[in-house]
């Protein structure tokens, strides 16, 4: 039974609190080892904020998709990405992301691109299981369009594959707004 140890923790307590404490704390220590990151980067490349509304299918859901990021080259961002469901279900996901910009697109201002990230993945309602928390992967396609140097507003179309709730689905922030920080 050493392997269902830590599974017992979950069993006492309500699921919906333990997933807020949890996301609060995933989100607060990303922000702390971020924050002195960003001090040392100033000069190599600059920090993205983003935020998308949107909704999910697989669970169906009312989606926010906050992210953040770092420019480590001209195409190429790495951060970290959240999404959160709302509805008769809850998920949210909170993953390590990397975003290349696809080159080579003739048409001003569009900027196409594709993402994937790795993280935790957690679920209330129907999907919920005692294992709810677990491993999720995120692929996704989109594009921004940039309205000035520093604001862009895009879509981004993502499959999350989410073992815990052996379950495959579907996120559509459907308008991401981007800035330069």
């Amino acid at each position: 039974m050493g392997s269902l140890e830590p599974l017992t923790i979950w069993v006492g307590c309500r699921k919906i609190w333990c997933m807020k404490k949890i996301l609060i704390v995933l989100l607060f220590s990303s922000a702390v080892f971020a924050a002195p990151a960003q001090k040392k980067s100033e000069h190599h490349g600059h920090w993205m904020g983003a935020g998308g509304l949107g909704f999910s299918v697989g669970p169906g859901t009312f989606l926010l998709a906050p992210q953040l990021e770092y420019a480590f080259r001209h195409n190429l961002l790495w951060g970290v990405a959240g999404q959160v469901g709302f509805g008769e279900q809850t998920l949210f996901t909170l993953s390590a992301t990397g975003r290349y910009l696809v080159q080579g697109i003739e048409v001003p201002h569009l900027k196409p691109f594709v993402e994937g990230g790795l993280g935790l993945a957690g679920f209330t309602g129907q999907l919920a299981t005692q294992s709810s928390i677990g491993f999720h992967i995120l692929l996704g396609l989109g594009a921004d369009y940039q309205i000035t140097p520093d604001i862009s507003l895009g879509s981004v179309f993502r499959a999350n594959f989410a073992p815990p709730a052996k379950t495959f689905f579907f996120s559509w922030p459907v308008i991401v707004g981007r800035m330069r920080l």
